[in-house]
Order: C-alpha cells, then sequence, then structure tokens
C-alpha cells in the first residue's frame, strides 16, 4: 500500500489539518462514507483560509512504494470545450488523471463546473442514478438490486466567479468503492 502521508514533500506536522486527513489511509470499516472529490473554499474571512481541489484516481498498487505523480487542471478530469475543427477530430479524446480512471467525471471552464460519478465506476457495480433537489442539486446512486441506497453522491454543479457558489463534496461508501478497486 502506497503511504501517501510518508510521501508527502512535507513532515506531516507540518501539514493542515484537512491535508492531513485526506493523505491518511482510510479504515476498512464498509459503512464508513470516504470523500471521492471535492472543490471547497474557505470564506475570505477565516483566519485559517483554505482551498481543496482534489479528485480521487486509481493507481495500480504494485509494491514499489512509490506514489505517482498526478495533476489534473484545477482539480478536473476535463477542462474547458474541446476546439473541433474537422469531424471526428476528438476520436482519440480519453478524459483521464494521467492516465489513470478517476472516481468521480469532473468538467470545468474557469466559470461552471459540474460532477458526476465516472460512468466506468457506477455501471461496472451496478448503481442507479437519481437526482434531487432545485436551487442545490444533488446526484446520488443507489444498488437497486440489494436495495442499497445512497452507495455514492454529492453535488451536481457550481459556479465559480472569484468565490465558489457553493461546496462541492462526493462520497461513496467504503464498501463498494474497495469493490470496485
Amino acid at each position: 500500500m502506497i503511504d501517501y502521508l510518508a510521501a508527502f514533500p512535507v513532515p506531516a506536522h507540518l501539514l493542515p489539518e484537512r491535508l492531513r486527513l485526506l493523505l491518511e489511509p482510510v479504515d476498512l470499516d464498509p459503512a464508513l462514507r470516504v470523500e471521492v472529490s471535492c472543490f471547497t473554499e474557505d470564506a475570505p474571512s477565516e483566519p485559517k483560509r483554505e482551498a481543496v481541489y482534489m479528485l480521487m484516481a486509481v493507481v495500480p498498487d504494485d509494491d514499489q512504494n512509490m506514489a505517482p505523480v498526478l495533476h489534473s487542471d484545477q482539480g478536473q478530469v476535463a477542462f474547458s470545450t474541446p476546439i473541433l475543427r474537422d469531424k471526428g477530430s476528438e476520436r482519440g479524446f480519453s478524459p483521464s488523471v494521467n492516465g489513470h480512471d478517476y472516481i468521480v467525471a469532473s468538467w470545468g471552464n474557469g466559470s461552471f463546473y459540474t460532477y458526476h460519478l465516472a460512468e466506468k465506476v457506477w455501471m461496472t457495480l451496478g448503481l442507479t442514478p437519481r437526482c434531487f433537489g432545485n436551487e442545490k442539486q444533488q446526484l446520488v446512486y443507489d444498488d437497486l438490486g440489494l436495495p442499497e441506497f445512497n452507495v455514492a453522491g454529492g453535488e451536481i454543479s457550481a459556479q465559480y466567479y472569484f468565490t465558489t457558489s457553493r461546496q462541492i463534496q462526493w462520497f461513496m461508501s467504503n464498501e463498494y468503492l474497495r469493490k470496485y478497486l
């Protein structure tokens, strides 16, 4: 298992609490809700202001104990709108996080961001999406075969104009996340 906390270039005792919690290993408790993606900013008036743009990538654990270098543009799987000049010019388009699969599909263009559980994830696990809410829409995925409700879910979208319109957080059942991985 990759020890992301030890591999981080800053000692653990100097890290902000939220970042340290995101880098620590997740407990094996199946009832635990694991945060798999977020786009959060504290209010500018907060004394310890913090911004977190995080998405989870599926990387192989080959016992080399080295964390892969992952980068995404502003915490998104895909950023901006591609310019299509010819028919079929985006045939090779394959969204990823440095070539790795992702758990939450996220797209943004600098002022509007949208989030959904990756198709590969919810289809592999046999989940069914449902959307609820008016101004603050959320997407929730259920396993109707069991039935198991709220296996994964989070906010669908946010706008950004100097500050985010709302906090985006996606959580997934630890049991289903481990089943997928």
